[in-house]
């Protein structure tokens, strides 16, 4: 029994351990971009401007996630079946060609729509397709250190992303580029990723698995090409009908909240990673284990937010002071839910069909845009987070039923198995 003891505490440690891992790299490289890099470009810019930034960054964002983001998560997924064969293939030619896709859609949304944004000159319309390209390529390539538990490792390349946005700010104030804090990090990153991943040296080969990879993975795209659309839906609902200055306002008023919010995504990436072993066992009770602790964290954050999202605007962003503030404790709300719901998500990727996915973003989608839509006229930005909120609380409340069904259905399969 003592010893029995023993090994469940150094497991629980272990775990413990690679979240404050995680929650170090990820907390690093999210405050140097939304304490130093947005803050610096807002200086450098008015309001509209701003907010055409914020706007073409959402798309460039929904670019690298669909397609980097969601191969990553099927590396994981799918990893045990590439073991179970003795080989491994498929994921170097797939990753190659999604990043020459990434940059050729940021290069055709850009070059056919980039007079809509006064922030996309000629240097910035060459350097996004660049930056996409890199951003599909790390986001795909971070997914070995989850399946390897190495997220020590990840710190180190947030120090590279780091270093790379101090190296960016600089030059974007000599060249005036406002892209450059993005680019130099992703450079800094895919540099030190390459080499310690060892990725490439897989080869490039198919595999008898290629054909359900890559359905699995185009099912899941697009999955999250809705569910990164909806991540940045205030970009896209707010810009067209209230202009891109209250983009700016929202993007200000729930910084904070999105920032420690994303101590919430470690615990999701330290999940997965543990999904994808194959000596896991999930169990109902772990399930809501892991949400209700999400979900008490995130209450937590919000408190957090209440309290320091004015100070953080005062300091940051003091030409917002006035238009910002008053917004502070309904769009935090909003932000927050959003990454306690992407909690859920690993369980659901890993227990429950990829067309769940796709369902569960298509009704979240819908209801966004139809109370935006009813909202917005009536009470213009409260509108919208309003229609946010009711959106979020309405997809969690999904997500969790989903996740239960589908976890009871593998266990009772699994027992039938025995």
């Amino acid at each position: 029994m003592p010893s029995k003891l023993i090994g469940i505490i150094k497991s629980k440690s272990k775990v413990t351990k690679n979240v404050v891992w995680n929650f170090a790299g990820s907390m690093l490289s999210t405050f140097m971009l939304q304490l130093c890099v947005y803050p610096l470009i807002a200086k450098q810019h008015n309001a509209t401007d701003y907010g055409n930034i914020i706007f073409v960054m959402g798309i460039v964002n929904i670019i690298i996630l669909t397609i980097g983001n969601a191969l990553g998560d099927i590396r994981l997924t799918r990893d045990s079946k590439y073991s179970d064969i003795g080989t491994m293939g498929d994921f170097n030619i797939i990753i190659a060609l999604g990043v020459i896709l990434s940059g050729a859609i940021t290069a055709v949304i850009f070059g056919v729509w980039g007079s809509f944004f006064n922030t996309t000159s000629l240097a910035v319309s060459i350097t996004l397709p660049i930056v996409s390209m890199l951003g599909t390529l790390c986001s795909y390539l971070l997914s070995y250190f989850r399946l390897r538990l190495q997220f020590k490792e990840g710190v180190i390349e947030s120090l590279f992303v780091s270093l790379g946005y101090i190296v960016g700010i600089v030059l974007s104030f000599i060249t005036g580029i406002w892209t450059m804090p993005f680019l130099v990090s992703y450079i800094f990153a895919n540099t030190y990723l390459i080499y310690k991943t060892g990725a490439f040296k897989e080869g490039f080969k198919l595999t008898s698995l290629c054909r359900g990879t890559l359905l699995e993975y185009l099912a899941l795209s697009l999955s999250y090409l809705i569910k990164s659309g909806m991540t940045y839906v205030d970009r896209f609902v707010i810009t067209p009908l209230l202009g891109s200055a209250t983009l700016s306002v929202f993007t200000v008023s729930s910084t904070f909240g999105k920032s420690s919010s994303i101590a919430i995504q470690p615990m999701a990436n330290v999940a997965l990673g543990y999904y994808a072993q194959k000596n896991f066992r999930m169990t109902v009770k772990k399930y809501w284990v892991t949400n209700i602790v999400t979900i008490i964290f995130g209450v937590l954050f919000y408190g957090f937010s209440l309290l320091l999202s004015a100070p953080f605007i005062y300091i940051f962003y003091p030409d917002y002071v006035d238009s910002a503030i008053k917004f502070i404790p309904i769009s935090n709300i909003a932000v927050i839910l959003t990454a306690v719901a992407s909690m859920v998500q690993p369980a659901l990727l890993k227990y429950c069909r990829m067309a769940w996915q796709l369902v569960i973003q298509v009704v979240y989608g819908i209801i966004v845009v139809v109370l935006s839509l009813v909202f917005i006229p009536y009470l213009n930005l409260i509108g919208f987070c309003y229609a946010l909120i009711t959106a979020n609380v309405c997809k969690l409340v999904i997500m969790l039923l989903v996740g239960d069904y589908n976890i009871r259905k593998h266990l009772h399969t699994s027992r039938e198995d025995l």
